[in-house]
């Protein structure tokens, strides 16, 4: 927790929550390495940013939320009615509710950063990032390219349920990118 002193004489409080940290795993998906404590951290926090800030921005407009480092969640006010503890206290059981019922699915290792750069803008059929994007919020579900690996964050009964059409349109993206260019000379053996 950060206190400091503006140039206007008015205190601003600032606090970060690093959701890479053990505590704010979830019992059913336990990464013990770092990296996947790492990943977990940036799932969550990517699903935040998405579907739980804009509803805190517009219940708080004195505070404001970002990301910081892939993992941490600050929050910043300019004038804070809550003593320090309390308003530590008070965020941390506000995001825990927040993230209570969210999951973070890990599909494993699809070169994410190439398999991003390979969706294109728009698609005649529906397979674009334009289309990513609408699916991702009709379904309250997020997609992270996170390093390598792609999550999938959401409610467990979505992930399981309803993502079909999600897990299709990464699912052909990585095949074209893991696809062999087969000419037919060498696929039938003949020059």
């Amino acid at each position: 927790f950060v206190l400091m002193m503006a140039s206007d004489g008015k205190n601003h409080y600032e606090r970060c929550f690093d959701l890479s940290e053990p505590s704010w795993v979830s019992s059913s998906l336990t990464p013990t390495d770092p990296a996947g404590l790492r990943a977990y951290g940036e799932g969550m926090a990517k699903w935040l940013e998405m579907f739980w800030f804009p509803t805190q921005r517009r219940k708080q407009p004195t505070l404001s939320f970002s990301i910081v480092d892939c993992t941490n969640i600050c929050i910043k006010s300019v004038s804070c009615p809550l003593e320090t503890k309390s308003f530590d206290d008070t965020w941390r059981n506000t995001i825990s509710t927040a993230l209570k019922k969210i999951e973070v699915e890990d599909l494993g290792d699809m070169d994410a950063t190439e398999l991003q750069e390979s969706i294109p803008e728009e698609d005649s059929d529906g397979r674009g990032m334009k289309d990513l994007l609408a699916l991702q919020k009709k379904l309250s579900v997020r997609v992270v390219f996170c390093n390598k690996h792609v999550l999938l964050v959401g409610q467990k009964t979505k992930l399981q349920k309803k993502c079909f059409v999600l897990r299709n349109m990464l699912s052909h993206y990585h095949w074209r990118l893991s696809g062999k260019d087969v000419s037919f000379g060498s696929m039938t053996g003949k020059s």
